[in-house]
């Protein structure tokens, strides 16, 4: 039986506004200024990415005193930035009444996401969106971040329940992966291959990217509309 809805923030729900050309400039001086060999992060694509991965790094080679040390600040100045870029954040497609629909069903909503908890609450309260979710994980919150399952489990504990009776929805490889490895029905969103290959070039956007969402994806929806329509069409059969 269908209980509870998981989704990922950043291009899920919503986009921020923010200059990431930056945003790997100074966390990648601060990684450099810590120790971190450059060719251990610049091969990640996504900031949140890197500090996912750069953080196991650090554990295995410095310990984790000095990777919570670092992880923390890395953390606050990308913070920084995501803040800044709420201004002019903008929802995607069909977020509210996606969020309203699955909302009015009586299903438990959660939200986890690699951003910051202050960046991400301040975006909900912008749009009045933040009433919509009943568990709100984020990169501030206990637990490794996506690809591993940390988060996802988090918040079902917080949502009450269990990995079968929820269904998550992402963008990204490592929303899907860390919601398989939680044992939750894992649903991705449909990238846009043109515009992947434009920005990241052919080879990455299909190696890096698409194959690996298509890959470890239990469905892939073109936008939230039919997510939302697959979510109704699971809360009926109970």
């Amino acid at each position: 039986m269908l209980k509870c809805v998981i989704f990922d923030f950043i291009g899920t729900l919503c986009n921020l506004m923010v200059d990431w050309k930056s945003v790997i400039r100074d966390i990648t001086n601060e990684y450099v200024n810590e120790g971190v060999p450059l060719e251990v992060f610049e091969k990640i694509p996504g900031v949140a990415e890197k500090l996912a991965e750069v953080y196991d790094y650090m554990v295995s080679n410095f310990g984790k005193e000095k990777a919570y040390r670092v992880h923390a600040k890395v953390s606050k100045i990308f913070e920084d930035y995501e803040v800044a870029g709420v201004e002019n954040a903008v929802l995607l497609p069909y977020t509210e009444i996606s969020l309203r629909t699955i909302k009015k069903m009586g299903l438990k909503i959660g939200l986890v996401s690699g951003n910051s908890k202050k960046s991400v609450i301040e975006t909900l309260e912008k749009f009045n969106l933040q009433n919509c979710f009943d568990s709100i994980v984020t990169r501030n919150s206990p637990g490794r971040m996506k690809p591993h399952p940390d988060q996802i489990i988090l918040c079902l504990n917080e949502l009450g329940c269990k990995p079968k009776e929820a269904i998550s929805v992402g963008d990204q490889a490592r929303d899907i992966i860390a919601s398989k490895k939680a044992k939750v029905f894992a649903v991705a969103l449909e990238p846009n291959l043109e515009e992947l290959k434009e920005h990241f070039g052919e080879e990455a956007a299909m190696k890096k990217i698409y194959e690996p969402l298509v890959k470890n994806c239990d469905k892939m929806v073109r936008d939230l509309s039919e997510f939302t329509a697959f979510v109704v069409e699971k809360g009926n059969e109970a």
